[in-house]
Parts: C-alpha cells; structure tokens; sequence
C-alpha cells in the first residue's frame, strides 16, 4: 500500500497536465483512498499485536519503492504486551454493548420503527460484532479473558443507565451517529482488511470467538431497563403503612433520579415494526466515502 501510495504521488508530480481539473480530482481521490485504506491496515496490525518497529519497517520500505514479497527478512521487535492488546479489544467490546443500550434507551424513550437507519444499526452492529470475533481470533482469546472481556447482564445495565440518563438530543445524536450509513462502513472496512489477512468469520465462529449477538445484548438491555423502570415506579416495601401514604411521591422521585430514568414507556424489539417517530430524524451522510 506504501509503495501504491508512492506511486500515485509521483502520478500527481509528473504525470498529468495541472490544468485538467478533471484529472486532478481523480487523481485527488485516489490518494486519499490510499491513505484511508492504509490507515485502517495499520490501525488492525496494531490490534492483532504487530509490534510498532516492524510497521515502521515496512513503511519505510514501502516509500522507497519496495514492495513485500513471501521471503521478506524483517528485523527483530519485541513482543507487544498483551494487556495491551486486551485493552484496545475491550473498546471495542464497550462500542458493541454502547450501541445495544444507546438503540434500547432510544426506542424505550421514543417508538421503534423500520426503515433504512434501523437497518443500518443492525449491520453496524453485526459488522462490529465481526471484528470484535476477528480479532479475538488472532489474539487467541483464552476462555478466563473472554469471561472477563465479553458483555454480561451486569455491564450492559450499566451501559443502559448511562444511555437512558441522556437528555433528548444528546440521546438521539448518540443514536443517529450509530444507525448511519457512514458507521456501518466504518464498522465494515476493518472486517474486510482482516479477512485479507487470513482471519475469515468461519474461522472465527469455528473458535468459538465471537461475544454475544446483537439482538442477545438488545434484550438485556431491555431487561435492565424494565427492571430499574418497574423498581422506580413501586414505592420502598419496607416503610410502614403510614410513611408509605405520605412518601409514595417522594420514593418514587429519589428512585427515578438514582436511576437517570426521564420516562417509562415501552421497549420493542429491534426486528419490531412499529409507527415512526413523529419527528423524522435527519440521517448522518457518507463523507467522501463511497459504498
């Protein structure tokens, strides 16, 4: 890619008239797709643990014109650590379970609907789902990190209550920037680097690396949310009858405020279809990125 990079440069230099504008635009586009594509590459041997010496390497070699070929001698580097590379896939991880609380919250706060954004949320979030799969491949997850990385009841509730206690337009931009299609190509064009490299979803479903699926983590989201809903809205069992009378309100309020709850609707399930919001959302555009 370095060397691709390079090339295309030199293209830009010597190799078309500066007045056809026309060229120059294409010419433009395509180093800056170089550059994207490059960046996402390295951004994924950085995740899997190519240590930053041997990237650097391979860089410079790649500006001087040469290319990588099967007997490539490279120079020795040290291991990267891997509490690390655990940290960067725990992200990843907390991006997954984020996107299934910030869509519950949404939904419970609003309505559900079809339409191309819901669409766009589902794949973004099988996509990354994917990726979170692909790179615990390559790192060999062992079963006690994954225990301890994978999205569980607990954390999806946290992540629940963090996404309800939004208030109206912090929640919906947070929705609109993940059902995208702009995220969903995000999420994708790592998934397809790996797959370059060897690391294909069989494989992956194959060892048993893959975390919780989206509509999984979309119903402990709902479950966390109903719970802490249902336990706002019922007065403390334990005051007697006569503080109970007088502190219904009270109990009711401090609990929904603990809580970060604005409101108690209904959830709906992601593959639900259901009315639109009364108010359609303007959908985040693709930025120079072509499908």
């Amino acid at each position: 890619m370095s060397v691709d990079i390079r090339n295309a440069a030199d293209r830009g230099r010597f190799g078309w008239d500066r007045l056809d504008l026309g060229v120059a635009h294409r010419w433009q586009h395509q180093l800056q797709h170089l550059n994207e594509a490059r960046e996402i590459i390295t951004s994924e041997a950085v995740a899997v643990g190519v240590p930053p010496r041997l990237i650097d390497h391979v860089y410079q070699r790649g500006t001087n014109g040469i290319r990588w070929h099967p007997d490539q001698t490279m120079p020795t580097a040290e291991a990267v650590d891997r509490a690390q590379l655990l940290a960067g896939l725990a992200t990843q991880v907390d991006r997954l379970q984020e996107m299934a609380a910030v869509h519950t919250a949404y939904t419970h706060r609003y309505s559900d609907f079809t339409g191309e954004p819901q669409t766009w949320l589902q794949l973004s979030m099988k996509a990354l789902r994917e990726h979170i799969g692909a790179l615990a491949h390559a790192l060999d997850l062992s079963p006690a990190e994954r225990e301890q990385l994978w999205p569980d009841a607990t954390s999806i509730a946290a992540a629940t209550a963090r996404a309800h206690s939004l208030d109206d337009e912090a929640l919906t931009e947070q929705w609109r920037s993940r059902a995208s299609l702009s995220n969903l190509i995000a999420e994708s064009l790592p998934i397809d680097v790996l797959q370059g490299a060897g690391i294909t979803g069989s494989d992956t479903a194959a060892a048993g690396q893959l975390p919780l699926a989206p509509q999984e983590l979309i119903a402990l989201a709902e479950n966390a949310l109903d719970t802490t809903t249902t336990r706002a809205a019922d007065p403390d069992p334990t005051l007697d009858a006569t503080s109970a009378r007088a502190g219904d309100g009270a109990v009711i309020h401090t609990a929904i405020e603990q809580a970060g709850l604005s409101s108690d609707t209904h959830t709906t399930h992601l593959d639900e279809a259901t009315d639109p919001p009364s108010q359609p959302l303007p959908l985040t555009t693709v930025r120079g990125i072509e499908p």
